[in-house]
């Protein structure tokens, strides 16, 4: 290998005032093909970077870059480039390209003349081998650089369009080298251009310097048996060869006649010679002579023409009825398609049906395969399926698709889909929300249907929807608190697409601590405080009784020594992180020798007095252990709710003794409301 190193002094100079990039000098500026090349580059007022700046050397359209570079400072660089013959000749522009889009240029920098020494290719040894051989070529050449460019020498021969590539190189010196070549029957036989390729050579070759011979075992497929078979059945086919390695995994198996290609379900190699495929023939497979391949792992395929004769089906399988034949838009219905000489329920087949008008499809939501000629299938049929006649699509291995023309007619509906209610159709920011989604002549449909709901361009989607019938569906959603507020529109798409406008209303969140006191009008220095907390449930509360008690549940009770004014707060906290306080100074007046007593209750109905029934209503026992027994004069209404405020048992009591169970609630505080026409009673009742 010629080398030319060439050192460069640099000066450094002090420049006052701002100076634009340039490229100094390109040092040595000449040079040969066939060489190595250190070069030394210089800039002024430059930042070059390794890493990030792109050399390159330009003739043209060819584009010749460094092995490697040396960034020595902000403007020095050291590259080494590999110039070869197949490198055009003359003068070569330099080009830095640096991060950021600004490219550096030095036009005209570098004469490359030709190498005065033309590397080639001489000989191979052998000179010959032949198909399904593997051997170890020797290569000399002459003027060739082999191993010394640091960069590696690929070997190949070629004919034509083929090419065999050479494996496990090992470069002996620079003019001798060696590479291992493996033959198979798939390579065709004559001769072979032997080719090399490194940076200093370029390419180099030996036209016709290999010859490929045919091999002595020639690898061929012998038989396939049964050589015949008829429509609509498995069949396993033994495959015999001669001289082959037939390999598992590898190999690739097909039956062909014309377009139709028929691959097995499954083969098994029993050894080298012999393969046992499965094939399925439907009864839509073309009758007549099949030929057989067997792709080698993309290296070369062995045929057998004309091996296998398929014969007509003596009783083709058909579709002869479908029960119902019509539907209406708007509707699910159960199919039930019927077939003659049909193998619906075949083990190791799968059975699909599908209605077409056209280019528009309906598959079933379900499929039961009854037995071998009966098929049920529910179809939904929305107003977005055009009306007319469908043909019926029933398709499997072995039948093939079979069609029943025009078996099937979609009328009109009688009425357009709507949604006709959203419950709760009201949310707020922060929140999780079920919704229940109504509808009218609707057929909502898993995997088909969805749902959103929109506001301009702000869409909110539901985390999980489940349908409940074909008019009913629930929809769970988060409602993030940068949402807009305001009235969005309920959207369900899929094959319709129905809208409720202003169906729902977001809102921003809000939460109440208020309560009110009222003194009880029939027992001295007892207190009832209503709570009247709102927010997204469950609520916490947290109760300051202002002497330095609290508690932390929704109707507590409380009791004061003293006489005195008292600053009560009540502070909750709803589930979506809403907070609210409210507090009320009040004096509490109370006799010698007694206490005061609060009792903390849930509201009533509006315009119903809380008191004036009060005596008349009575709740025993209490404490209670098993039953509790209520007396009204009129008909009422009866709600228990825990200590936290939810609602647990709700009942009319139409008698004037009604008996409740309470033996499986467990134990603890409860709150009984007892609602009647002329007022409300409110009292606490302990569970033991």
């Amino acid at each position: 290998m010629k080398k030319i190193l060439i050192s460069l002094a640099i000066l450094s100079h002090n420049i006052t005032g701002l100076s634009a990039q340039s490229i100094q000098s390109f040092s040595p500026p000449t040079g040969n093909a066939g060489e190595m090349i250190n070069v030394t580059i210089t800039g002024q007022s430059t930042i070059f970077q390794q890493g990030t700046d792109v050399i390159q050397l330009t003739n043209g359209s060819a584009i010749v870059s460094p092995v490697q570079s040396t960034f020595v400072n902000d403007s020095l660089i050291q590259s080494v480039f590999a110039f070869n013959k197949d490198q055009p000749t003359g003068y070569y522009n330099l080009s830095i390209h640096k991060n950021g889009g600004t490219t550096l240029y030095l036009n005209n920098c570098f004469n490359l003349s030709a190498d005065p020494t033309i590397a080639s290719v001489v000989s191979a040894n052998p000179s010959s081998s032949a198909q399904g051989s593997a051997v170890t070529l020797t290569i000399a050449g002459i003027n060739t650089n082999f191993g010394t460019s640091g960069a590696p020498t690929t070997v190949w021969l070629q004919q034509g369009s083929v090419q065999i590539n050479g494996s496990n190189i090992i470069v002996v010196d620079s003019v001798t080298i060696q590479a291992q070549f493996t033959f198979t029957y798939g390579n065709p036989v004559g001769s072979y251009d032997v080719h090399i390729y490194n940076l200093l050579d370029g390419s180099v070759s030996d036209a016709g310097g290999f010859l490929l011979n045919t091999g002595p075992s020639v690898p061929t497929i012998v038989s396939c048996l049964p050589n015949s078979g008829t429509q609509g059945e498995f069949l396993t086919v033994s495959i015999s060869g001669q001289n082959t390695i037939f390999q598992q995994g590898t190999d690739v198996i097909k039956l062909t006649n014309g377009t139709t290609v028929l691959s097995p379900q499954q083969s098994t190699f029993v050894n080298d010679s012999l393969i046992q495929s499965l094939f399925v023939f439907s009864s839509t497979n073309p009758t007549g002579y099949y030929s057989l391949s067997i792709q080698k792992g993309g290296i070369y395929t062995l045929n057998l023409n004309n091996c296998f004769y398929l014969n007509p089906d003596p009783t083709p399988p058909s579709i002869i009825s479908i029960t119902p034949s019509l539907a209406d838009q708007g509707t699910m219905q159960t199919i039930t398609i019927s077939g003659l000489h049909t193998n619906f329920d075949h083990v190791g087949t799968t059975t699909t049906v599908s209605l077409k008008q056209g280019t528009y499809q309906i598959f079933p939501s379900s499929t039961v395969i009854i037995d071998s000629v009966t098929i049920q299938v529910q179809c939904a049929f929305t107003y977005g399926c055009p009306t007319g006649l469908y043909n019926i699509y029933v398709t499997n291995t072995l039948d093939g698709s079979l069609i029943l023309t025009g078996g099937f007619t979609l009328n009109a509906g009688s009425g357009a889909p709507t949604i006709t209610l959203v419950s709760p159709n009201i949310g707020v920011m922060g929140q999780t929300l079920t919704v229940s989604i109504t509808g009218q002549n609707t057929v909502f449909e898993q995997g088909t249907d969805n749902v959103n709901l929109s506001q301009g361009g702000t869409y909110i989607y539901p985390n999980n929807l489940s349908f409940l019938s074909t008019t009913l569906m629930n929809a769970t959603f988060n409602f993030s608190t940068s949402l807009p507020a305001g009235y969005y529109n309920v959207n369900i798409t899929g094959d319709d697409l129905i809208t409720l406008a202003n169906g729902f209303n977001l809102m921003a969140p809000n939460c109440s601590a208020l309560y009110a006191i009222v003194p009880d009008t029939m027992i001295l220095h007892h207190y009832y405080f209503i709570n009247n907390a709102s927010g997204i449930p469950p609520l916490v509360y947290w109760w300051s009784w202002g002497d330095g008690t609290y508690d932390s549940i929704a109707y507590p009770s409380h009791i004061y020594s003293a006489a005195g004014n008292y600053t009560i707060c009540l502070d909750i906290t709803d589930s979506i992180g809403c907070t609210n306080s409210y507090c009320d100074t009040s004096y509490l007046q109370k006799s010698p020798n007694s206490i005061i007593s609060v009792d903390v209750i849930p509201p009533g109905p509006a315009g119903i007095n809380i008191y004036e029934c009060s005596g008349q209503i009575k709740i025993y026992p209490n404490p209670a252990t098993n039953n509790i027994t209520i007396e009204s004069p009129q008909q009422a209404i009866i709600e228990m709710l825990n200590i936290q405020g939810q609602l647990i048992k709700i009942l009319t009591a139409n008698s004037y003794k009604t008996n409740i169970d309470v033996s499986a609630f467990p134990k603890g505080m409860y709150v009984v409301k007892v609602k009647t026409e002329k007022g409300i009673k409110i009292k606490k009742l302990i569970k033991e």
